[in-house]
């Protein structure tokens, strides 16, 4: 390996678009080092002010998070998801997919990832609050890094209200970005393609330039999303845009456990005409929806993950009652007719994260 031209070393490093890439290259031997400078560290309890208008008596502390997909180094079907957040000493939390703050940690006493086949597939945020009164008002957060200067980035925040603001990681205060919609109630927002995108209920989209913060309509509001009876979420898969509508065909409780069946409408972002077409359900993706990101997996690149199905939490239907001390999950399968249940939906969800799998050939270590 270390014979290889360092110009094409250099050509290499330079197609490394994740931290995971970037470290798994520079471990492979001396010259690949030298090649690809060290990612940069993880954001971890990054002191922001509060956004205006709300308190005053403290500041927010921002946290990304990393979901990884891990195989075994011989080709197989079977893939481990793991939501890990990293801090800058090092130390890791395993969290729970669709969580925010449910912590599993259950690691392996061990863990060479040049051992397996690891690959990043989704970032998410957490915007925590650090005051006197620990009232939480970030629906959700998601960061643009600044390619042209290192280190820095523009975050974009879902408050309260439906409201939506900016802060750059240079500037003193926030900035409220103004959508030019009178009626317009900000539902998600996504990071896509160097862009911020938010949506309002009825599907309407805009998208933010991170650096000038101009506003530009992405997409109209669509016919079959003008419902308060709906969650509406925006997904990004390979190079597409996705606007999620989930919502109940029917529901009922029965001795406690909540049955029901649960449907979507898929629309992916057509850019060049600003509107949102209509997809034939999720075809070979597997979607999963949770409190601060979503993310969708291919079933051909990831055969032990069924197309067209997926899990979300209750408390993104309306409807339903959060309990954040119960498993809030929903398992749908949109090629199958039959209802779904909470039950069935635990198990399916355990078997997708929990326990880790026997081929890590690790004992777990519980902390």
């Amino acid at each position: 390996m270390d014979n290889l031209p360092e110009h094409l070393l250099s050509s290499i490093a330079h197609y490394l678009n994740t931290r995971i890439e970037t470290i798994s290259f520079r471990s492979v031997c001396n010259s690949f080092r030298s090649s690809a400078p060290p990612p940069l560290p993880p954001r971890s309890h990054i002191k922001i002010p509060s956004p205006p208008g709300l308190t005053d008596d403290g500041h927010l502390e921002l946290t990304e998070s990393t979901i990884y997909a891990i195989q075994p180094p011989e080709k197989s079907t079977e893939t481990w998801l793991v939501k890990v957040e990293e801090s800058n000493s090092g130390k890791i939390r395993v969290m729970d997919p669709l969580f925010k703050l449910r912590i599993k940690n259950m690691l392996p006493e061990s863990f060479n990832l040049l051992d397996y086949r690891v690959k990043e597939i989704a970032k998410s945020c957490r915007l925590e609050t650090v005051s006197s009164s620990k009232t939480c008002y970030v629906r959700k957060a998601v960061v643009s890094s600044d390619d042209d200067n290192a280190g820095e980035f523009v975050l974009m925040a879902l408050i309260n209200d439906g409201r939506v603001g900016v802060w750059r990681s240079k500037d003193e205060r926030w900035t409220n970005i103004d959508i030019g919609y009178k009626s317009f109630n900000c539902k998600d927002i996504i990071y896509h393609k160097n862009k911020f995108y938010a949506m309002g209920f009825d599907g309407f989209t805009v998208a933010v330039d991170p650096k000038s913060f101009k506003v530009t309509q992405a997409a109209a509001a669509s016919e079959k999303s003008q419902s308060h009876l709906m969650m509406h979420s925006l997904v990004k898969s390979r190079n597409d845009l996705f606007l999620i509508n989930t919502y109940w065909l029917y529901k009922y409780f029965q001795h406690g456990p909540l049955f029901g069946r649960i449907s979507l409408d898929v629309f992916k972002l057509d850019k060049d005409n600003c509107k949102w077409i209509e997809e034939d359900g999720l075809k070979d993706q597997n979607l999963f929806l949770g409190e601060d990101g979503s993310f969708m997996l291919s079933a051909k690149e990831f055969p032990s993950h069924k197309g067209n199905c997926g899990y979300l939490i209750y408390a993104d239907l309306s409807g339903i009652n959060y309990d954040p001390r119960k498993e809030n999950i929903a398992y749908f399968d949109l090629e199958d007719p039959s209802p779904g249940s909470q039950p069935a939906a635990l198990s399916k969800y355990s078997e997708a994260f929990w326990p880790l799998p026997t081929w890590l050939g690790q004992k777990q270590n519980c902390r």
